[in-house]
C-alpha cells in the first residue's frame, strides 16, 4: 500500500509539472531516516525563486533508545506542510535553507510488559534548516536538521499497567535526498 502511494505522487508531481513549468519547478524527495527504521518519507513541493511549499507524508519506527522506558513499537506517522526560503544567490538550486511549518503525528506505541498498545495524535510546529548540495542537473543531497514542539505541551497516557510520558519537544537530523524537475 504504502509503494503504490508513493507511486500515486511521484505520477502526480509528474503530472503537475507542464503546468508549473514556466514559473514554478516540481521538486521530490526521499529521506534515509524513515527508510533506516523500516518506515518510508515522501514529499513532493514547488519551487519558485527563493520559495519552496512542500507537502510530506512519513512513517518512522522510532527506535527504542529514544522511547519512553518500558515501551517500544514506537511509530509517528506523519503529514505536514511546509514552507522554506533559501536565501542564497542559487535560490532553491542549491546552498542554505530555513523552513516551518505545521504536522499532524498519528503515533502508537507499546507497553513492553504487558503488551497493551495506545494510539495518540499530535499537532505539531516545526522549524529546520539544510543545505542543498547539487549534483548535476536534476539531482541534490540534502542534509537537514529540524526541531518540533507540540503547543499543547507534555503528556502522559495509560498504557496498561504503566504510564508513558511523552515530550513536547524533539529534535532530528538526517540526509534528504532530491530530484528537480
Amino acid at each position: 500500500m504504502k509503494k503504490l502511494f508513493i507511486l500515486l505522487l511521484s505520477l502526480l508531481s509528474l503530472s503537475l509539472m507542464p503546468a508549473f513549468a514556466k514559473e514554478w519547478r516540481v521538486i521530490t524527495e526521499l529521506d534515509v531516516l524513515p527508510y533506516a527504521t523500516g518506515g518510508y518519507y515522501f514529499s513532493g513541493g514547488l519551487v519558485k525563486d527563493h520559495i519552496r511549499i512542500r507537502a510530506v507524508r512519513s512513517v518512522v519506527n522510532i527506535p527504542e533508545f529514544s522511547s519512553p522506558d518500558g515501551f517500544d513499537n514506537y511509530r509517528n506517522r506523519a503529514i505536514a506542510l511546509i514552507a522554506d526560503y533559501c536565501p542564497g544567490k542559487g535560490g532553491y538550486n542549491k546552498g542554505f535553507w530555513i523552513g516551518s511549518g505545521v504536522e499532524y503525528w498519528d503515533n502508537t506505541i507499546r507497553n513492553k510488559q504487558d503488551h497493551e498498545t495506545t494510539r495518540f495524535s499530535q499537532y505539531i510546529l516545526t522549524a529546520g534548516a539544510g543545505y542543498i548540495i547539487p549534483v548535476g542537473n536534476h539531482f541534490f543531497i540534502n542534509p537537514w536538521a529540524a526541531i518540533h514542539l507540540d503547543p499543547a505541551g507534555k503528556k502522559t497516557y495509560q498504557i496498561g499497567n504503566r504510564e508513558a510520558e511523552i515530550a513536547s519537544f524533539f529534535s532530528e537530523g538526517s540526509l534528504k535526498l532530491g530530484w528537480r524537475f
